[in-house]
């Protein structure tokens, strides 16, 4: 299988100019049918209205594809990653990982990914040139 470019690049971000959230982390109002990114949408917005539900909300919804289609154009722009050690910690936590190895993208190689360890972490020192 071939890598190539999609043919159709994101030329905006979704619902640049529309109406939006800013999708908390956590936290959200459940209650209310709101969303966050840890739980997504709440189960009361699963089910009719009818049924006791409680309809989801449009701004939400844009909310989160705004931030999905602004990674997605920064990528698509050429944009590369780079390490982010309060985030690594963070993920690390979450996932009950025992450690964080500090590694950082350093360009494009093999796949379009170099890694670099900055840490010794590991029992033999990887050196890229």
């Amino acid at each position: 299988m071939s890598i190539q470019r999609p043919e159709k690049l994101f030329s905006s971000k979704w619902a640049e100019y529309g109406d939006r959230f800013n999708i908390e982390d956590t936290g959200a109002d459940y209650q209310n049918g709101r969303a966050d990114i840890e739980t997504g949408f709440p189960p009361q917005t699963m089910k009719s209205v009818l049924q006791g539900g409680v309809p989801p909300w449009g701004q939400d919804h844009n909310g989160i594809l705004y931030q999905i289609t602004e990674a997605i154009q920064w990528m698509q722009a050429g944009g590369l990653p780079s390490f982010n050690q309060d985030f690594c910690n963070k993920k690390m936590v979450i996932q009950k990982e025992p450690s964080c190895r500090e590694m950082i993208q350093t360009g494009l190689g093999f796949y379009g990914n170099v890694w670099r360890i900055i840490t010794d972490l590991i029992p033999t020192r990887i050196k890229l040139t």
